[in-house]
C-alpha cells in the first residue's frame, strides 16, 4: 500500500481562479482571434467574388492574388460550364465558419444558396508571401523598384457542393 506524499495530494496544488487563468491565456487568444476575424473576412469576400466570376458578373482577373492556381483552374472550368447553361442565378454566401489550424492556416466551411437550395462548401486558406511596391519611391527608367514582402491570405483548396 502506497501513501500519497504531501506534494502529490490535490490540496498541494494551488487553486486558480477563472480570472487568473483568463489573464494568462489572453495574449495568444487575442492574436488567434484577430487572425480568425481576418480569415473570415477574407473568406466571405473571396467566396462572393468567386460566385460573381462563375456567374460572369466579374472578370476572373479580380481573383488573381486571392486564389491559388488550382482553385483558379477550377473556377474557370465552372464558369465555362455555367456559360453554356441558362443558369442566371447568383449563388449567395449564407454562413462561413473558420477553424484556425495555426496563425497562418485555416480551414473554412459553410453554406451558400443557389436557386432556393442550400449547398455546402469547404476549403483551406493560407497566409502566403506577396511582394508589394513601396509607395513614395522615385520611379525612373533606371531606378530599381522597391518592394517589400507582406503576408496575405490565399484560398488554396476549394470544394463546392
Amino acid at each position: 500500500m502506497t501513501h500519497a506524499t504531501r506534494d502529490e495530494s490535490p490540496a498541494a496544488i494551488p487553486a486558480r481562479s477563472g480570472a487568473d487563468m483568463q489573464r494568462q491565456e489572453s495574449p495568444p487568444r487575442t492574436a488567434t482571434r484577430a487572425a480568425a476575424i481576418a480569415a473570415r473576412e477574407f473568406s466571405v469576400g473571396t467566396l462572393t467574388m468567386i460566385f460573381e466570376v462563375i456567374s460572369r458578373r466579374r472578370p476572373a482577373s479580380h481573383l488573381q492574388h486571392r486564389v491559388g492556381m488550382q482553385v483558379d483552374d477550377q473556377i474557370d472550368a465552372l464558369a465555362r460550364a455555367r456559360a453554356a447553361g441558362d443558369d442566371m442565378c447568383i449563388p449567395t454566401v449564407r454562413r462561413v465558419h473558420v477553424q484556425m489550424c495555426d496563425a497562418g492556416t485555416a480551414e473554412i466551411f459553410g453554406t451558400y444558396s443557389r436557386q432556393g437550395r442550400s449547398r455546402a462548401f469547404a476549403g483551406r486558406i493560407e497566409r502566403v508571401p506577396c511582394r508589394v511596391r513601396v509607395s513614395g519611391q522615385p520611379r525612373g527608367r533606371y531606378s530599381p523598384v522597391a518592394t517589400r514582402v507582406e503576408y496575405r491570405w490565399q484560398l488554396v483548396v476549394l470544394t463546392l457542393g
